[in-house]
């Protein structure tokens, strides 16, 4: 790309937005009258919105509207105002350090319209009124500054009618429709839907609203406000495909609400041929290994990862429990899908959608009972479809509680992420939507069903002076604290020696015990240090010392590696650390014990598996096959 540009219609006044040589971007937000328009700076070495400001195509002049960080902003082309949103994040960084919504506009001040912490906000030309999700719930707020508090059913905004003044809110728990004069003190909005409702569009006279649910596209119709399926969604192998009825709109006869299956039907694998015969070489990308003989795995063909896999062999042979359906003859592949999963032991295990190229919008967890047999999905979550690149994990600590986080990126105008954390307590068939609005998360581990740490790295505006943290629950995850940690005794000034100070792999023993790395480095990673932080008694205190680098692993609470390069190895708890082996390639490692591992490794496009038995002293190379009958 050459550059963006701004113009009139007879490209008169041209000024430059963009250039690639630039350190920042230059985001426009609109136009605010013929000669006018609001831009803002997008600091891609900072990571944060800034500069709020509206330049002048005649005269070159600049208004500075908001001088610092912000998240986001909503614009009303017809006054001009916009609102300001002001995060955690963005106010660390502001003189004032507050949160909140702003309303500001070309001849006007910023006011400050709520303290609550904002979330997402929003202009809707249909209500012409700003929207905006809080802490507290959901409030409308007019061009020149007044608010009141709607009803708050799903955790988020919800969609305006063209034409009436009407509303309807959607998620997890179904659809309702109120009018948008209702507050929080008026009659509740009826609701026209009892199950999951993923996505909903009004007509465009307002008369009907369009949706889908978990298992068709529904419509409501006014007056009678009664939901109709006229499609359904048919289940696949990789996710669902929208199949219209014979019938067309008309079907079936008009039902309120369908009911759900309490228990979704397990489907029976395989149902198709799989890619692999028996005998054939098959390569393992990511391995999980329960004991000496028995476990899972993700793998393909070459380096794709759209098998799961189960050996009880130790690693030499493996049988296809699930597989992706391959891409029709004649379409093209637009997009590189695979697996993640978390396998707790021989018989239970979950998997999702791992598709890094895009976000999937929608999303789910399969789980096994029977050891790969059969496969029984989970309700759909809703992780959105803004972004360019999706990463899943997945977190059992037995049977019935797990935890899924989706962190989503948009790359360009600098790195955005969002996060999506969900909690299940039924081993995966309905999951709850926790708000954890944080930025890059590095490792997620839970000791029980209540006790959890996550760790984060911060390289925006707010890296820096604040300390490295580490975040806690004690409820199963719907709330976190964050814990400041204390300098290493031996390098007091780390946190301000260096730009950046991040946490990782965070493990723990037990509900009061366990390890995370701290690691500092400039913002070009030519100079860092590392410390591994340890606490036995719930993190009211702690242990530093010198890391040596790569990532950590335990197999007990004192037997531990240091896995890089050069491979370390820990008997005392993180202590102290010896060398045990240098290595050429980079590797994810699955220990069952203190002497025996597997591997995936990679250096450069070639990738194997391996496997020690004397704690990563040696290492064999294994050559995997698909088992035979």
């Amino acid at each position: 790309m050459a550059g963006v540009w701004a113009a009139r219609a007879d490209n008169s006044g041209v000024k430059t937005l963009y250039d690639p040589s630039a350190s920042d971007d230059e985001i426009v937000v609109g136009w605010i009258d013929d000669d006018t328009f609001a831009i803002y700076t997008l600091s891609v070495s900072l990571g944060g919105a800034m500069n709020l400001r509206t330049i002048n195509i005649e005269t070159g002049a600049v208004n500075i509207l908001w001088e610092g960080f912000f998240k986001e902003v909503a614009f009303d082309p017809g006054s001009g105002n916009m609102l300001l949103l002001v995060d955690e994040y963005a106010s660390s960084n502001n003189p004032d350090g507050e949160t909140g919504l702003y309303l500001i506009g070309p001849e006007r001040i910023a006011l400050k319209v709520l303290d609550e912490k904002p979330y997402q906000t929003s202009w809707s030309p249909e209500a012409n009124l700003f929207f905006a999700y809080t802490e507290f719930g959901v409030v409308v707020i007019t061009p020149e500054g007044d608010w009141n508090q709607l009803h708050d059913f799903t955790g988020q905004i919800p969609v305006a009618s063209p034409i009436a003044k009407e509303l309807a809110w959607y998620g997890n728990a179904g659809l309702w429709i109120g009018n948008l004069a209702s507050s929080v003190d008026q009659p509740q909005p009826l609701q026209v839907f009892t199950d999951l409702v993923v996505h909903a569009s009004w007509g465009p006279q307002g008369q009907n609203l369009l949706f889908f649910g978990e298992y068709g596209l529904y419509v409501v119709q006014k007056p009678d406000l009664i939901s109709v399926q006229v499609a359904e969604l048919t289940s696949k192998d990789a996710g669902w495909v929208l199949q219209s009825s014979d019938e067309g709109p008309s079907v079936p006869p008009p039902t309120p609400n369908p009911v759900r299956d309490s228990e979704p039907t397990s489907t029976t694998e395989p149902t198709t041929v799989p890619p692999l015969a028996p005998g054939d070489s098959v390569t393992v990308t990511t391995i999980q290994m329960i004991d000496a003989s028995y476990g899972w795995a993700i793998g393909g063909v070459g380096d794709t990862s759209d098998l799961v896999l189960k050996t009880s062999d130790g690693g030499n042979s493996w049988t296809i429990v699930k597989f992706l359906l391959p891409v029709p003859e004649g379409e093209e592949e637009t997009e590189e899908i695979g697996f993640v999963g978390d396998f707790l032991d021989t018989q239970i295990a979950w998997i999702t959608i791992d598709s890094p190229k895009t976000v999937p919008g929608l999303t789910w967890v399969w789980r096994t009972v029977d050891g790969g047999q059969t496969w029984k999905m989970g309700e759909l979550m809703e992780i959105g479809g803004l972004g360019m690149y999706y990463s899943p994990l997945l977190k059992f600590v037995d049977a019935e509680h797990g935890w899924f986080l989706g962190e989503i990126t948009s790359l360009g105008a600098g790195t955005h992420i969002d996060l999506k954390l969900f909690r299940t307590t039924d081993g995966g068939d309905s999951w709850t939507d926790i708000r954890f609005d944080r930025y890059h998360i590095t490792g997620m581990s839970f000791a029980d069903a209540q006790t959890g740490w996550i760790t984060e790295e911060r390289t925006g505006p707010w890296a820096d002076p604040v300390k490295p943290v580490v975040w806690m629950t004690d409820d199963g995850g719907l709330n976190w604290q964050s814990k400041d940690l204390p300098e290493p005794a031996d390098y007091p000034g780390l946190f301000t020696r260096y730009r950046f100070c991040a946490t990782y792999w965070p493990t723990m023993f037990s509900p009061q015990s366990g390890a995370f790395i701290v690691r500092c480095f400039d913002s070009a990673y030519s100079s860092w240090e590392a410390y591994i932080y340890l606490t036995s008694d719930g993190a009211q205190t702690w242990q530093s010392n010198s890391y040596p680098g790569g990532e950590l692993q335990f197999s007990s609470d004192t037997v531990g590696w240091a896995l890089g390069g050069d491979i370390y190895q820990t008997l005392d708890g993180g202590k102290t650390w010896a060398t045990i082996k240098t290595v050429n390639w980079d590797g994810q490692f699955s220990f069952i014990d203190d002497q025996t591992a597997w591997a995936v490794v990679r250096s450069g496009e070639k990738i194997a598996m391996v496997k020690t038995t004397n704690g990563g002293q040696t290492w064999e190379q294994l050559d995997p096959k698909i088992a035979l009958p």
